[in-house]
């Protein structure tokens, strides 16, 4: 899409968005994209202004203080730009390529099926599968950042077992000239850009002919990045802030409803992600608070990564084999940690434990579920999320203060629990697309309510 784009030629003008329209496009974001309307808060602030710059074969992109953060093909999905993408790793779904594929995902080439089944490659797993037509973010073998962004031409599974054509159309990559170019959008546009998104820690590749050889710095152990992720989270006494939160909620539990275990999910791979080596520094010092031990703490993300599993296994933590579909009934005291898991995993787990007992014995450190509530409609969180539709309104939670070190690591998240007080009721889908309660009385009756 942004092969051989010249800004000087290719723009044909720009006019700012409407704030009708600005509305439907944040709207859009927060349905398409894995995000929190705080998050996107962040990146555009409902007081700055969108300006829309209408370019050649129907592409458009949206910039703010002339830099570009979204763009679109025709009507189609609004994809982040891969600068935006590499700030917030998780706004998109991620598939994997192998490293014979990287060269030509660098020359603009789409993805080809073998490129990411093979051992090298990723694809969720079936009960995470994608559906074709679906906007994602491709990263490759051996890479921390996503190297690509584009769209599913086949589904995830089918993709396994056809394995062979295209399976995503690439629409920016790195080093592409929405990548390059970056310095003639501030002449192209007349506008200074902002300077947060700066990325110069990134090298652009040169000529193997050209490079000078140079002795190779040992590169660091992946339990010496978590330990130095560990030191940076404690700067600022963040972490100690944390930890008093924690146990305020702790102290207000009887003992025998003390968490015992805890149950870590999407947490995603500390050996490619600095926001999750952030997040499991932040789960080891619980442990450290609470006096949890690491013998009980069981973990499960499918983009664990044998590293991954080795690091774990050296810290003493329980690797899980998911075999549940994401659904885990808890039988005593557990604390979550689920950071910036889908909407779905939220439910299938709330859903798993939907009795009093069970989400007595819950302590949740997630993303702030009311948030679902306020940013989509109550007919869709019905439909898609009936038990976190019926929480929110009881749900207390007391959020985490802002994290200097690793903002986007835990942006949005908060300590939540379910009052003891409060007798759950058990959504269900009726046939004519009503949501249905039952109600738990506790003497092993229900009512249909």
């Amino acid at each position: 899409m942004f092969k051989k784009f010249q800004p000087s030629t290719d723009i044909a003008g720009q006019t700012p968005v409407k704030s009708s329209v600005q509305r439907g496009i944040r709207a859009n974001v927060l349905s398409q994209w894995k995000i929190e309307p705080e998050t996107l808060e962040a990146i555009w602030p409902k007081k700055d202004g969108l300006v829309h710059v209408k370019c050649r074969e129907h592409v458009s992109l949206y910039t703010l203080h002339g830099e570009p953060i979204i763009f679109q093909h025709f009507d189609g999905p609004l994809y982040p730009t891969l600068r935006l993408l590499h700030k917030y790793p998780y706004i998109l779904p991620m598939v994997k390529v192998d490293r014979g594929a990287i060269r030509f995902l660098l020359g603009g080439a789409h993805m080809m099926c073998p490129g990411l089944t093979s051992a090298g490659g990723y694809l969720p797993p079936a009960n995470a599968a994608l559906p074709a037509e679906t906007p994602v973010a491709i990263f490759a073998e051996g890479k921390t950042h996503a190297v690509g962004i584009g769209i599913t031409k086949l589904g995830t599974e089918e993709m396994k077992s056809v394995n062979k054509g295209v399976a995503v159309e690439v629409n920016s990559y790195l080093g592409d000239d929405l990548w390059a170019k970056r310095g003639v959008y501030q002449h192209a546009l007349g506008t200074s850009m902002a300077a947060s998104f700066r990325y110069d820690d990134f090298t652009p590749v040169t000529s193997r002919r050209k490079r000078k050889t140079k002795p190779h710095a040992q590169k660091p152990t992946l339990l010496t990045l978590v330990q130095t992720a560990s030191e940076e989270l404690r700067k600022d006494d963040w972490i100690a802030s944390c930890q008093r939160l924690l146990q305020t909620r702790l102290d207000s539990l009887l003992p025998s409803h003390r968490p015992e275990r805890i149950l870590c999910l999407g947490l995603g791979s500390p050996s490619t992600s600095a926001n999750s080596r952030a997040q499991l520094a932040f789960l080891l010092s619980i442990c450290e608070s609470t006096g949890i031990e690491h013998a009980k703490v069981a973990l499960y993300d499918p983009v664990f990564s044998d590293e991954d599993a080795a690091l774990f296994e050296r810290l003493g933590l329980q690797l899980l084999a998911d075999k549940q579909d994401g659904k885990h009934p808890l039988a005593e005291p557990t604390m979550l940690w689920m950071p910036h898991c889908d909407l779905d995993l939220y439910e299938k787990t709330l859903a798993a434990n939907w009795s009093q007992d069970q989400l007595g014995y819950m302590t949740l450190i997630a993303n702030r579920l009311s948030n679902y509530a306020e940013s989509i409609s109550h007919t869709k969180l019905a439909t898609l999320a009936p038990c976190l539709l019926r929480i929110t309104s009881v749900l207390e939670s007391a959020a985490l203060p802002p994290c200097p070190a690793a903002p986007s690591a835990f942006n949005t998240i908060a300590i939540q629990w379910v009052p003891r007080r409060w007798f759950p009721e058990t959504p269900r889908q009726e046939a004519n697309g009503d949501v249905a309660v039952v109600v738990s009385h506790g003497d092993g009756s229900n009512v249909l309510a």
